[in-house]
C-alpha cells in the first residue's frame, strides 16, 4: 500500500505550486525576457515535486525513510526559493545588489523562509503539531533561525562587498546569486543540527508517546 495520503499528495501540490512561484523572481533576474524558458521552469519544478513525492511514497513502502526524506527535500527546496525568490524581488525592485543596503533585504528574505520552515517542518515534515511545549519549541526554532540569519546575512554581505570578488564575476545579479547559495549552505549546515538536535528532538519524543491519538486523528 502506497504510504502517501490525501494530506501529503495535497501538500505536494501546495509546494509544488509555491517553488514554482517563488522561482520567478529568480529566473527573471537572471535570464532576462525568455519568458518561455521561465515558464517551463516553473512549470517544471511543480511537477516534479508532485511526482517526485509520489514516488517517494511508493518506495517508502520499504523504506519509510526515503518519503521522510523526499518530504524534508521539497521542504528545504522550497525554503530556499522563497529565501532566494524574495531576495530577488527586492534587489530588483531597488537595484539594489550589494554593500550595506542589501542587509535589510536579506533579512527579510531570510525571515520569510524561516516562518516558511517551522510550518512546513513542523505540520508537514516532522509532523509534530501537537500543543505540547509549543512555546518553549517556537523559542527554540527563533532562537537557531536568528543566528542562521546572522549567518546568511554576514555571508551575502562579504561575498557581494568584498573588493577582492571584482572582475571575477561578471554580472551583479549573478555575483548576488552566487553569494546567496554560499550564504544558504552555510546558514542550511547550521539549521539543520539545531532544529533536528535541539528544536524538534523533544517535540518528537513527546509525540512518541501519544502516537496513536495524533495518527487516529489526521
Amino acid at each position: 500500500m502506497n504510504i502517501i495520503g490525501k494530506k501529503d499528495f495535497l501538500a505536494s501540490v501546495l509546494a509544488g505550486f509555491l517553488i514554482g512561484l517563488f522561482s520567478f523572481p529568480v529566473t527573471v533576474n537572471l535570464l532576462g525576457d525568455r519568458k518561455l524558458l521561465i515558464f517551463s521552469i516553473a512549470i517544471g519544478l511543480w511537477v516534479l515535486t508532485v511526482v517526485g513525492i509520489g514516488v517517494a511514497g511508493f518506495l517508502g513502502r520499504w523504506l519509510k525513510i526515503l518519503f521522510e526524506i523526499a518530504k524534508f527535500g521539497v521542504v528545504g527546496i522550497l525554503n530556499t526559493l522563497i529565501d532566494f525568490g524574495v531576495l530577488n524581488l527586492l534587489s530588483y525592485l531597488t537595484k539594489v545588489f550589494g554593500g550595506l543596503a542589501l542587509i535589510p533585504l536579506n533579512v527579510i528574505s531570510f525571515s520569510v523562509a524561516v516562518v516558511n520552515s517551522y510550518l512546513w517542518n513542523k505540520h508537514w515534515t516532522f509532523k509534530t503539531g501537537g500543543l505540547s511545549q509549543k512555546g518553549k519549541e517556537f523559542a527554540g526554532f527563533v532562537s537557531v533561525s536568528v543566528i542562521g540569519a546572522f549567518l546568511n546575512t554576514a555571508t551575502v554581505y562579504l561575498l557581494t562587498t568584498l573588493v577582492f570578488f571584482d572582475g571575477l564575476i561578471f554580472s551583479s545579479e549573478l555575483r548576488l546569486n552566487l553569494a546567496k547559495l554560499a550564504a544558504t549552505l552555510v546558514s542550511l549546515t547550521w539549521n539543520f543540527v539545531g532544529y533536528k538536535f535541539f528544536v524538534f528532538k523533544s517535540s518528537l519524543s513527546l509525540d512518541k508517546k501519544g502516537a496513536g491519538e495524533y495518527n487516529a486523528g489526521e
